[in-house]
């Protein structure tokens, strides 16, 4: 299967929008990223969080603040929610 981006979609945008608005409030990393794979932590890796694919910038939000976002997304696209108090079940970060 192959997916494809086209931005006069306007489904397709709010998409992208509420992917994103997942993460407000999250600290913007460096603008120039890559992704590599090294052996060697340390000052180099400060504020990054390396896993087996490779350095990324580490997620600094708590789950509170995910909950939040969530909750405000869904809100956002009238999608109903049986319990809004509930937490995420299936909310889980992957940790390396």
């Amino acid at each position: 299967m192959k997916l494809q981006f086209d931005a006069n979609q306007q489904f397709q945008l709010d998409a992208v929008a509420a992917v994103t608005s997942l993460f407000d409030g999250q600290q913007r990393g460096d603008l120039e990223f890559s992704v590599i794979k090294t052996s060697f932590p340390g000052e180099l890796l400060s504020g990054l969080e390396q896993t087996e694919i490779g350095i990324g910038n580490r997620l600094l939000l708590d789950d509170e603040k995910l909950l939040a976002n969530t909750r405000t997304i869904q809100n956002t696209n009238d999608i109903e929610v049986a319990n809004p108090t509930q937490s995420l079940e299936s909310w889980e970060l992957l940790d390396f």
